[in-house]
């Protein structure tokens, strides 16, 4: 849950940003175009000074790098909050943080040895491995 302090945080940085400012204004009065945000145009809305996607809020680019910073400490971004582009943004902090490269999971040592193909149907089934 935001509290108080934070959502007032939210809608003052909402009201600062002018693309999410053109984008409540596209919200209400009809789409011109926001390349950004026209795939998700049937999943916005405009209520209380800010634009929330589904269950999230949108958040306005001055606030971007400290919400990014707070979660990446919990690994919980996707699913959590949005802005548009934010895959890419995670991809791309994740392959520069040294944290998330050193337990990364590292490849396999041997190779995968696939099954020989069997000769005909249910051959495999119940069979122990030869």
């Amino acid at each position: 849950m935001i509290f108080d302090t934070k959502l007032l945080e939210f809608k003052v940085s909402t009201s600062k940003d002018i693309e999410l400012k053109t984008l409540c204004q596209a919200i209400y009065f009809g789409w011109p175009i926001l390349r950004k945000f026209w795939t998700y145009r049937e999943d916005l809305t405009c209520t209380y000074c800010l634009v929330v996607k589904g269950n999230f809020i949108v958040i306005p680019k001055g606030m971007r790098q400290e919400i990014f910073s707070c979660i990446h400490g919990a690994y919980q971004a996707r699913g959590k909050v949005f802005w548009p582009g934010i895959t890419f943004e995670i991809v791309s902090f994740v392959i520069s943080c040294d944290v998330c490269n050193k337990y990364r999971k590292s490849k396999p040592k041997h190779p995968l040895l696939p099954y020989p193909v069997p000769d005909g149907p249910w051959q495999k089934v119940g069979k122990a491995n030869q």
